[in-house]
């Protein structure tokens, strides 16, 4: 979605008005669907349950801007954050215990790459703060200044703490491919 589709459908649900809000809802609804569902299928483990829970999410999110509750800046971060919550619900009201950090905070780009034990394992030498900006940075595709807004950090520290988490990466991984060349 480019910055200008960004502007037009913050400016509609600002509108307040119901056809034009069902209209922005529709563009949203088929721009980050794919997205919002791949989440809450690596989250579920289900398709069934990820597609509830996707609805479900929609759902919220058109009620909350029917009635004007709060100021949603970014509809994506929006949408991310409400769908990992609503299947950590699910799993919670399930009583089954979501699997670790790292597979849950994964992002429908991952979802897109062959194998996401590949990324978690690269992403493993991380501390949890340094994770999470990576995956907002990367998968989110949130700019430092969102990142550092989210963190309620200053910008220095998130672009620092990415620079290190990326280095760490890259270290791990060419160390790697040098174990598996002596093999």
């Amino acid at each position: 979605m480019s910055l200008k589709e960004k502007k037009a459908l913050h400016r509609a649900y600002k509108s307040g008005s119901r056809a034009v809000l069902e209209k922005s809802f529709e563009e949203t609804y088929e721009t980050y669907k794919n997205l919002i569902w791949h989440i809450a299928l690596d989250i579920l483990d289900d398709k069934d349950s990820a597609e509830d829970a996707v609805q479900k999410c929609f759902a919220d999110f058109f009620n909350s801007i029917l009635k004007g509750k709060g100021r949603i800046k970014n509809v994506k971060y929006y949408l991310v954050s409400s769908i990992k919550y609503i299947c950590w619900e699910m799993n919670r009201k399930k009583k089954v215990l979501p699997l670790d950090d790292e597979r849950l905070n994964q992002e429908t780009t991952v979802a897109q790459i062959d194998d996401s034990e590949d990324v978690i394992k690269m992403l493993a030498p991380l501390d949890k703060e340094e994770k999470r900006i990576v995956r907002m940075r990367i998968y989110d595709e949130m700019k430092f200044k969102e990142i550092a807004k989210t963190l309620h950090v200053s910008i220095n520290v998130v672009t620092s703490k990415y620079q290190r988490a990326i280095k760490k990466v890259r270290d791990n991984y060419l160390a790697e491919q040098k174990g598996k060349d002596v093999d």
